[in-house]
């Protein structure tokens, strides 16, 4: 089935993301985002950090427009060195 029967866009699409605890790491995955969805900031990220803080969680609520830009977002954030995984 395709994503444009599931998703109504626009839409707001959380996108969740692991990857390895640094000072720059959210900063850096929010600029990746922020260049598809000028509209999200820092303050609208969520994170966890894993038991022994190796690791943060991080959900980005994405302002959604299109299969393509959802598309785009998940190949840029993927080459990213620090991301472990995404979904």
């Amino acid at each position: 089935m395709p994503l444009e029967e599931l998703i109504s866009f626009p839409c707001t699409f959380a996108i969740k993301v692991t990857g390895i605890n640094g000072v720059d790491f959210v900063k850096e995955m929010v600029a990746i985002v922020a260049k598809f969805d000028p509209v999200l900031t820092h303050e609208k990220v969520s994170f966890n950090l894993s038991r022994s803080e190796k690791y943060m969680a991080l959900t980005m609520p994405v302002q959604a427009t299109s299969r393509e830009q959802l598309d785009a977002i998940y190949r840029t954030i993927h080459a990213h060195p620090h991301v472990k995984f995404m979904l």
